[in-house]
C-alpha cells in the first residue's frame, strides 16, 4: 500500500511541477511526510477534543430533554 501511495505521489508531483529530478522529488516527499508526522500529535489531540465535545453535547441534550 505504501509503495502504491509513494508511486502515486511521485507521479502527481512530477506532473504538477514538471520536475524530472527523481532525487529532488523524493526529498520533497520526505519533507511532506515529516510535516505530517509533526502534525500527527496535534491532529490526535484535536480528535480527542472533538470526541469530548461531542460527549458533552450529548449529555447536555439529555439534561435539557428531561426538563
Amino acid at each position: 500500500m505504501a509503495n502504491k501511495t509513494l508511486e502515486l505521489a511521485l507521479r502527481i508531483v512530477a506532473e504538477a511541477t514538471g520536475k524530472q529530478n527523481l532525487e529532488q522529488l523524493v526529498a520533497e516527499l520526505r519533507n511532506i511526510e515529516q510535516s505530517a508526522d509533526d502534525a500527527a500529535p496535534a491532529t490526535d489531540q484535536l480528535g480527542q477534543n472533538l470526541d469530548e465535545t461531542a460527549q458533552a453535547a450529548k449529555q447536555t441534550a439529555r439534561t435539557y430533554s428531561c426538563l
